[in-house]
């Protein structure tokens, strides 16, 4: 019950100018296609971690977050709210945490990018259970 995350919601009529903010930490040279990217969704739900000092703590709330993005994605999908999960580039810059208030302490661990989507999308094709899974062997 350690509950190590918080979230910042940038919501649709923020996005423009947050989308402007964050391309603007990139090379010149590729602010221009940040900005492209960054305007496609609708809203944006930031996910961030408590970093503790112990490694041990830091892999159990790296764990209980990603469990807790994948229960609110599989809800989101339930209600027909596209999520995808992105750790790009920015999530590990300073002035990112600084655009978002990002504690020393704590860790962007991803942008779930948010935006209802007119048709469900194909499921895409999945290694086989077979070639994942091996069996401990004396």
């Amino acid at each position: 019950m350690r509950q190590p995350w918080r979230f910042i919601f940038i919501g649709p009529e923020q996005t423009e100018s947050f989308a402007k903010k964050v391309a603007a930490t990139y090379p010149e040279d590729r602010q221009q296609n940040r900005l492209e990217y960054l305007r496609e969704p609708t809203a944006f739900l930031i996910i961030v971690m408590d970093v503790p000092e112990s490694q041990k703590q830091y892999d159990e709330n790296f764990g209980a977050t990603a469990c807790m993005i994948q229960n609110f994605w599989l809800l989101a999908w339930e209600h027909q709210l596209g999520v995808v999960w992105k750790t790009n580039s920015h999530i590990y810059d300073p002035q990112v945490k600084e655009i978002l208030s990002v504690g020393k302490h704590e860790k962007i661990i991803g942008f779930l990018h948010l935006g209802y989507f007119d048709e469900k999308p194909a499921p895409k094709d999945r290694i086989s259970v077979a070639e994942k899974f091996t069996a401990f062997k004396e």
